[in-house]
């Protein structure tokens, strides 16, 4: 009699977070590209509006909350200045200015 052993353990909650998939590494290198573009002519004193939502497409929202997380935490890093605008009252992660 062969003895059933579980293969799959139940990854840890800490694990989960800390953890991105392809998919959202993917989508997240897509936007910093798009958005770079946008920088790249940046003005000292001038705001680049971002609005994310329209790279949303047909990501989960579990994907999509750490793809605007994760975006917003990369530019954080690079000394941009983030903002919300007057759109993003109800989602600010997806729109938001860069100064």
């Amino acid at each position: 009699k062969e003895e059933f052993r579980m293969q799959n353990k139940p990854i840890s909650r800490s694990m989960a977070v800390a953890q991105s998939s392809v998919e959202v590494e993917k989508a997240v290198n897509d936007i910093v590209g798009v958005i770079n573009k946008r920088l790249v002519n940046y003005v000292e004193g001038s705001v680049v509006s971002v609005d994310m939502k329209r790279f949303e497409s047909s990501l989960s929202s579990e994907v999509w909350t750490k793809v605007e997380k994760r975006v917003i935490a990369l530019f954080k890093s690079q000394g941009w200045k983030i903002s919300y605008n007057s759109g993003s009252q109800y989602d600010e992660c997806s729109q938001f200015d860069l100064s």
